[in-house]
């Protein structure tokens, strides 16, 4: 089951699940390269450091995700999906969607 959440609330979610999320970037083979990292979520604009193959992917190919997992308070997940561009620091990410997501079979909340 997923929740829309929507770029004016995003920010505040993501201050719920604290300041690190996985960032999932797709690889020249196609392949899923997931590092975990500090997020910061602004306006609907995530910021995050970069190492050299999440800077090597995202300049091929700028669609990430980014996921904070549920914490043992929390049910679901919270997942963005945005586009990436490399800067000097790190990534800039503007989020075209989120939801908070749980597992198919848990129970509501």
């Amino acid at each position: 089951m997923s929740v829309k959440v929507s770029a004016e609330d995003l920010a505040t979610h993501a201050a719920e699940y604290g300041s690190t999320a996985f960032v999932i970037t797709t690889k020249d083979d196609g392949s899923a390269h997931v590092t975990h990292q500090l997020v910061s979520v602004v306006d609907g604009i995530a910021t995050c450091p970069a190492g050299k193959g999440t800077r090597a992917a995202v300049a091929q190919r700028p669609a990430v995700v980014l996921l904070w997992p549920p914490t043992p308070s929390q049910t679901y997940s919270l997942i963005a999906d945005g586009t990436a561009v490399v800067n000097d620091d790190g990534l800039v990410i503007e989020i075209s969607g989120a939801v908070l997501h749980r597992p198919a079979g848990a129970e509501t909340c």
